[in-house]
């Protein structure tokens, strides 16, 4: 590996959501440099979804197909008690392993990477792999067709990764606007009510600009463990039940109305997002 080029988290397209993408320029024995991928499906206690690694591969292929990248390779990392026999990925690394890689000549930073690290094996120590919840699977799937049912009638297109088996209280729906860059993305948290539009690696104090276009409503919030991003955001109210969508429903469709019309305001409003954008990190077209 001569060096990384890029590392994007969690972009998404029609096959799946990366946890990780990693380009890389790598040079093999008598080759010419090559674009390396690197596909990464981390796991602590979430359970395999159906074709997830042949899922990573399709989206492997397309990048090659669409001159994203030359080559590629999926990776699940994962902890050690996780990873089993015929996972279905090109490799697989253990959290035990990395823990071992993390250099020796910061102490700090090693102990507070340790401790991170530590606390996902124990996790998965604890609690094992989360059961399936069927109740929230049906949720999801009938969440995703009607964002294909919203697309149809709006003639919006919006991405969103295909229905997955979840687990009980998983109720974050992230989606995306391919004119977007992928550091955008809208992210419905159902149980509290709020959408956002989220800007990963843009601070909230650079969108200033963008203040006087928002409508009523609309409001700027740092997001992230450590606050790093910033959204643009809204109250669309809260679904309390998860066992009946139709009743839902009209939460959904505001949440969609909403990204809508924040499609149309970046549309609109282009230099004024492109200038805000401009010190975040570079993007990868899909």
């Amino acid at each position: 590996m001569e060096s990384v080029e890029a590392v994007y988290h969690q972009p998404a397209d029609k096959h799946c959501i990366a946890d990780l993408i990693v380009i890389a320029k790598v040079v093999g024995p008598g080759s010419d440099p090559a674009r390396l991928a690197l596909l990464i499906e981390n796991k602590i206690t979430a359970a395999a979804q159906p074709q997830q690694a042949e899922r990573y591969r399709k989206r492997g292929a397309t990048g090659v197909s669409q001159g994203l990248w030359d080559r590629y390779l999926t990776v699940l990392v994962a902890p050690a008690s996780y990873i089993a026999a015929g996972h279905g990925y090109d490799n697989a690394v253990t959290l035990e392993a990395i823990r071992k890689w993390i250099p020796t000549s910061d102490q700090k930073r090693r102990a507070i990477k340790h401790a991170i690290l530590d606390a996902a094996i124990a996790k998965k120590n604890a609690t094992g792999i989360q059961i399936v919840d069927p109740v929230m699977t049906n949720f999801r799937r009938l969440y995703f067709e009607y964002v294909q049912d919203f697309n149809r009638r709006t003639g919006s297109d919006f991405l969103m990764s295909p229905p997955r088996p979840a687990w009980f209280d998983d109720t974050w729906f992230k989606f995306r606007e391919p004119s977007m860059p992928l550091l955008a993305e809208f992210r419905h948290l159902s149980r509290t009510g709020n959408i956002g539009l989220d800007l990963k690696g843009v601070q909230l104090g650079s969108l200033g600009l963008l203040q006087p276009l928002l409508e009523d409503g609309m409001y700027l919030e740092p997001v992230g463990r450590k606050k790093q991003n910033a959204s643009i955001k809204k109250m669309v109210g809260a679904i309390r039940s998860f066992e009946d969508f139709e009743a839902e429903k009209d939460k959904v469709e505001a949440a969609l109305v909403f990204a809508q019309r924040i499609t149309r305001i970046w549309i609109e409003n282009r230099p004024a997002f492109d200038e805000v954008l401009s010190g975040a990190a570079s993007e990868l077209p899909i």
